[in-house]
């Protein structure tokens, strides 16, 4: 079987902080600073391993239910995480892109993601995505409000999923082609559903706070093994 290129787009569910947190018998939000310093150890890795988008589940819609300290907390490490590895991310001549919803979240917050987009508006090496509070589902109700405000009536042919994908959140981004799951969890809770349609998925036991590169290599591994034929024949490997 001939070499396949690696994905053009890995979507990673960061998952298991707080259990990480809590076998140490540390405080959650512990778990969730070790798991942003687990990204700094491997962005590079992934950075240089031919991958061109990284999307990152950082918060969901859901995430509002978890007790409110834990969520002042994730808040603080997101707004403080966007002013400090903003020079990082320059650096890497990285573009970064913020999906999700406004509602709910803290002005500075807001402020600082959406002024890390602007000064990286312009670099097109590799685009990092991170996703706080965001929802598929949501995603999916916010682009039919759009989409249904600039059609017009009884005009049902405008109704193509690639008039309907430019009102995502991900309109300028490429489907997901991998998808990783730390934690031994196997579900996509309600991640990039519209975006994952024709993914591969690679769920590891590993917590998020002790992923590694090298289990980012098994995962690209994983999708190197497998057929790519999203309902057709296969794109690479035996026919």
């Amino acid at each position: 079987m001939d070499n396949p290129s690696p994905p053009r787009h890995v979507a990673i569910i960061l998952d298991g902080n707080g259990r990480w947190a809590q076998r140490k018998g540390l405080p959650r939000l512990a778990g969730h600073r070790a798991g942003v310093r687990a990204l700094q150890k491997v962005f590079n890795f992934i950075r240089q391993s031919g991958v061109h988008y990284l999307s990152l589940f950082g918060f969901s819609t859901e995430n509002w239910q978890r007790p409110i300290g834990e969520v002042q907390g994730l808040m603080r490490i997101f707004a403080n995480a966007a002013r400090r590895k903003a020079k990082e991310i320059l650096d890497a001549r990285a573009r970064f892109h913020w999906i999700g919803s406004a509602a709910g979240l803290p002005g500075i917050l807001v402020q600082r993601l959406r002024q890390l987009e602007e000064k990286t508006k312009l670099e097109d090496d590799f685009h990092l995505v991170l996703a706080i509070n965001y929802g598929g589902r949501d995603e999916v109700i916010r682009a039919a409000r759009k989409m249904a405000e600039n059609t017009p009536p009884n005009n049902s042919s405008h109704w193509t999923w690639e008039n309907f994908s430019k009102y995502l959140d991900t309109h300028d981004i490429p489907d997901v082609d991998l998808v990783i799951r730390t934690s031994g969890e196997q579900r996509l809770s309600n991640f990039m559903l519209m975006q994952m349609a024709y993914a591969e998925i690679f769920f590891t036991p590993t917590l998020w706070p002790d992923f590694t590169g090298e289990i980012f290599q098994q995962a690209l591994d994983f999708y190197a093994s497998r057929e790519q034929r999203r309902g057709a024949l296969p794109i690479f490997g035996e026919t």
